[in-house]
């Protein structure tokens, strides 16, 4: 799998790129998102390193954000676009 194509799915719902890489079998890539769609205090950003490790078919998702209490829902929310959107392609 391309590094691109996670780029824009994720950016297609508003999880935008600021970084990516590509370390032995593993895509790193970093993202920012804010916090509106969600109900979280206006303005809220959350920034999300997303590990795509493709020898072992896994994905793993570091999320932090000062909007803790909208962590969770933000998290649900970027687990369902990996599984619609990246888990099919790995």
């Amino acid at each position: 799998m391309e590094p691109q194509p996670v780029v824009a799915a994720l950016g297609a719902h508003d999880v935008k790129c600021m970084a990516f890489g590509t370390v032995g079998a593993a895509h790193k890539f970093y993202f920012y998102a804010q916090a509106q769609p969600l109900g979280a205090e206006p303005g809220a950003l959350f920034l999300v390193e997303l590990v795509l490790d493709m020898g072992a078919r896994a994905a793993r998702a570091t999320l932090k954000s000062a909007a803790v209490n909208a962590l969770p829902a933000f998290a649900e929310h970027l687990k369902r676009l990996v599984q619609q959107t990246i888990e099919p392609r790995l």
